[in-house]
């Protein structure tokens, strides 16, 4: 699925939600409609210790038939990954209030 200037607002409200519905590496991601956006090739959990995740997801234009692209493949297999997302949720770690008062 390569990025349409004429998405819909509720088409990329689905894709940013989609974060919450990934559940494993290699996992196919659709949206609604039916419509593949990609299959999950990293998942990065609390890297630096604040909580953050971030879903990689690739497509190679395969479909179904694509498996995960991980960073120890061959500069060949990555070359032909089309599109990449990255969805990331937010950390839950404290929020300081005084820098929330210094950027308003």
């Amino acid at each position: 699925m390569a990025f349409d200037k004429s998405f819909s607002d509720e088409m990329k409200k689905e894709i940013a939600y989609k974060e919450y519905e990934i559940e494993s590496y290699n996992q196919d991601v659709r949206l609604k409609t039916g419509e593949y956006i990609g299959n999950v090739a990293h998942i990065y959990d609390s890297v630096n210790g604040n909580e953050e995740q971030v879903f990689v997801i690739t497509n190679n234009g395969q479909g179904e038939k694509q498996k995960a692209v991980p960073y120890s493949a061959s500069d060949e297999d990555r070359s032909q990954i089309h599109d990449v997302t990255v969805l990331m949720k937010g950390s839950e770690t404290e929020i300081s209030t005084q820098k929330l008062l210094h950027d308003t």
